[in-house]
């Protein structure tokens, strides 16, 4: 299997991580016009109230799986049954989210009165389950996720300009906007066989995952709520309106943050499949 250099992963995760960023700017003017102001506010909110379901059923899994698929990968028959484990407790996860959040469909008002647009934006919930990012982060496969996720968001602007004309296709707009950030995950789902083999192991150890999955899941919880908790609250507290004018003004923001973390996204499957070689010297220079 091919691994390309440092520099290179950093240059095509970086391009990825800036395009999550970028294209919104892209898009963000035209829309904010056709939807108004609170249009556009309600499908942000409803994207960032999802994120928060998204991520409980993700469980640690996108980070943890680097570190545990990174170490096994020269060896397919257990970089096979990491995954499918890790993949079977997503599934669980994920299922029990979805009970969860239709739960909150009908007790709590506020997502009651948006309930059709946040049913449309949950699609990204098993969207992500199905990806498994971490898979091709642990193999080092950086090109073809660039190239692929570009490709849906290219294809999310395109729909954009074409399908989104009046402030009542709002509910469009929040469907392609997940389609756009997580299609790809279909994609990913159908081309892991090149990977991983789906046969049925003899033996699954779920139990020496759980205390990192943990670990890494209030790890990714505590980034979650600091990037996404503002967004939720204005939603929750003050009107659809508020909250369009406070999208407007974050998108920028990001940037130079994504870039810093585009590196360490690169660096952990190198460094773990380092440690579990015991090329200590690698792993100190790098």
């Amino acid at each position: 299997m091919k691994t390309h250099s440092i520099k290179f992963n950093f240059i095509m995760n970086a391009l990825l991580t800036l395009s999550s960023v970028i294209f919104p700017i892209i898009t963000f003017p035209y829309i904010s016009r056709v939807l108004g102001v609170r249009g556009s506010g309600d499908v942000a909110a409803a994207l960032s109230t999802v994120s928060y379901f998204t991520m409980f059923a993700s469980l640690g899994v996108p980070t943890y799986g680097i570190r545990a698929c990174a170490r096994v990968r020269d060896d397919k028959a257990k970089l096979s049954q990491t995954v499918q484990e890790l993949l079977i407790i997503n599934a669980v996860t994920t299922a029990a989210i979805y009970l969860i959040f239709f739960g909150c469909l009908a007790v709590v008002p506020k997502f009651n009165g948006q309930k059709e647009l946040l049913m449309v934006v949950s699609i990204s919930i098993i969207l992500n389950t199905m990806g498994m990012q971490w898979l091709y982060n642990a193999l080092e496969q950086y090109s073809y996720i660039t190239v692929c996720s570009l490709s849906f968001k290219v294809l999310g602007i395109i729909l954009m300009f074409a399908m989104i004309h009046s402030p009542d296709d709002y509910l469009k707009y929040g469907a392609i906007s997940a389609i756009s950030s997580y299609g790809s995950g279909i994609m990913n789902f159908i081309n892991m066989r090149k990977y991983v083999s789906l046969k049925k192991t003899e033996f699954y150890d779920f139990k020496r995952h759980m205390k990192p999955l943990f670990t890494f899941f209030f790890m990714s919880a505590a980034t979650s709520i600091y990037l996404n908790l503002d967004m939720v609250m204005l939603w929750l507290m003050k009107t659809n309106w508020d909250t369009g004018i406070y999208n407007a003004a974050i998108k920028i923001k990001t940037v130079l943050v994504n870039l810093v973390t585009s590196l360490g996204t690169v660096l952990l499957p190198r460094m773990s499949f380092y440690i579990e070689k015991g090329e200590q010297e690698a792993f100190k220079i790098l």
